[in-house]
């Protein structure tokens, strides 16, 4: 089992354009928010020669909280946008396969390939409620509707040695709905004795 706990400060800084004939305003606003999250993994080994076989469970939750602002630079046109509240909770089921090979004494190599899918049981959708600085009753702007499912391919390989080393190289693909990314590194770490 795995867990991890984190909290995250952010400062956000954006811009927009009104044009209407000849007129210009470019309104901007900086502001912040705190994001929370735990995440729980369990798995259990099976073993097979130099093969091992991981079906794994996850837990996400994740609150984030967006401080409320006014923006600046278009006189009335300017918006006033409330504070929201966010929040994921995000199960997944998945499964590990690693394979290990000894080149020799010294090293030893360590390949993954994963699979995992997820579900947003809160597909929480992003909003936000404003109202122009100059008069006029508030407002609702609402974003997309979230895909709930979700599925994470990847693959690893980790180089270990005597000398305490760890050279690790991953790749991962996410695919959701009207959405996909690549993520991959590379990383080099000691182990202190």
């Amino acid at each position: 089992m795995t867990a991890a706990v984190g909290v995250a400060y952010n400062n956000y800084k954006f811009a927009r354009n009104i044009i209407f004939n000849d007129i210009e305003f470019y309104p901007s606003a900086t502001f912040n928010g705190i994001q929370t999250g735990v995440k729980a993994e369990v798995g259990y080994v099976y073993t097979f020669r130099t093969y091992e076989v991981i079906p794994l469970g996850s837990l996400f939750y994740s609150h984030l909280n967006l401080h409320d602002y006014q923006e600046k630079g278009a006189g009335n046109a300017s918006q006033s946008v409330r504070e929201e509240d966010f929040d994921t909770l995000q199960a997944g089921v998945g499964v590990k396969l690693v394979d290990s090979y000894e080149i020799n004494k010294c090293y030893l190599l360590q390949a993954e390939v994963h699979i995992m899918g997820f579900y947003d049981a809160f597909n929480d959708r992003m909003q936000t409620t404003s109202q122009f600085v100059g008069a006029g009753p508030s407002f609702n702007t609402f974003g997309f509707d979230p895909a709930r499912a979700s599925i994470n391919l990847g693959t690893s390989v980790a180089l270990f040695n005597i000398f305490d080393y760890v050279f690790t190289g991953e790749y991962d693909f996410y695919a959701k709905e009207d959405y996909r990314a690549h993520s991959g590194f590379l990383r080099m770490r000691y182990e202190f004795s």
